[in-house]
């Protein structure tokens, strides 16, 4: 309002200023055209010019403004669409990942019971094992072919022999008796280890108990040893208490070994039973202390 009421005031001095106002020929820019045409104009068509000049300007504005706020929109639909998509991803992928992990507690679940049962059967199986070696004897150390073509027959008359004919008042009734099934050595290596199965439980039993009696065996300058026999894990087992043993040994301190793998201590009248070599080394450690 300002402008236009400038335009109407000073409109003679602008009629004056018209006349000499000079406009270059090689000038084209839009202001001096716009000025051109305001100062040769009515106040009423410079008004109508410029208000036509501002119409246009807000229009293309306006034009600029839409489009620029369509390709917002826009945007913001292909973001809000993105963000659905990966909303609905993150859902999918939790739920598997629940769902695995509930699977894998069953599975965590399932694994620990098979491990008991099967922790179960091995000491069911090797149970049995042993009990199926109960009435056997391994003689480990006697020559190869010394036992001749009759084994069973050689073991009936040697035992008695070594450990002493007055502790058997009848013959020993044995099964059978085969060398292992390890290839046969060459005359240089050790000789392979024999099995006796003995009828009786109570003759390996009274066999053992005589050989423990007697120390060391020599048979043609090489020793010869008679052991229970037993499952390879037993073995393991009752081997592992050997460093026991000897501390024992040391202290002058009996101990044995009893079935099936525990040790049994005498120690000032008093009997002491140990499952591990480690309750073992324990009670020599609080014997230290007293």
């Amino acid at each position: 309002m300002d402008l236009v009421k400038n335009i109407v005031d000073s409109q003679d001095s602008d009629n004056a200023t018209a006349s000499k106002i000079s406009i270059s020929p090689h000038n084209s820019d839009d202001s001096s055209r716009l000025l051109l045409s305001a100062a040769s104009c009515e106040p009423a068509d410079m008004l109508a010019t410029l208000l036509r000049e501002i119409q246009d300007g807000n229009r293309g504005l306006s034009l600029k403004i839409d489009k620029k706020s369509a390709e917002l929109h826009s945007s913001i639909d292909d973001l809000k669409s993105s963000m659905n998509d990966l909303l609905l991803r993150t859902t999918e992928a939790e739920l598997r990942i629940s769902t695995g992990e509930d699977t894998i507690t069953r599975h965590d679940q399932v694994l620990i019971q098979l491990q008991k049962d099967n922790a179960n059967l091995k000491n069911k199986v090797d149970q049995m094992e042993n009990q199926s070696r109960r009435s056997n004897i391994r003689v480990v150390g006697l020559k190869e072919d010394s036992e001749g073509r009759d084994p069973v027959r050689f073991f009936t008359q040697w035992i008695p022999e070594v450990l002493g004919i007055i502790n058997f008042t009848k013959p020993l009734e044995i099964e059978r008796t085969h060398r292992t099934s390890a290839p046969k050595p060459q005359p240089d290596e050790p000789p392979r280890a024999i099995l006796i199965r003995f009828l009786h439980f109570q003759d390996r039993e009274k066999i053992l108990q005589l050989a423990r009696a007697k120390g060391d065996i020599t048979i043609d300058g090489k020793r010869v040893s008679l052991f229970p026999d037993m499952s390879a894990d037993l073995a393991r087992r009752r081997k592992q208490f050997r460093p026991a043993a000897k501390a024992l040994k040391e202290k002058n301190i009996t101990g044995y070994l009893i079935h099936p793998a525990r040790m049994k201590v005498q120690y000032k009248g008093r009997s002491h039973l140990f499952n591990t070599p480690g309750e073992v080394h324990t009670f020599l450690k609080e014997l230290s202390n007293v």
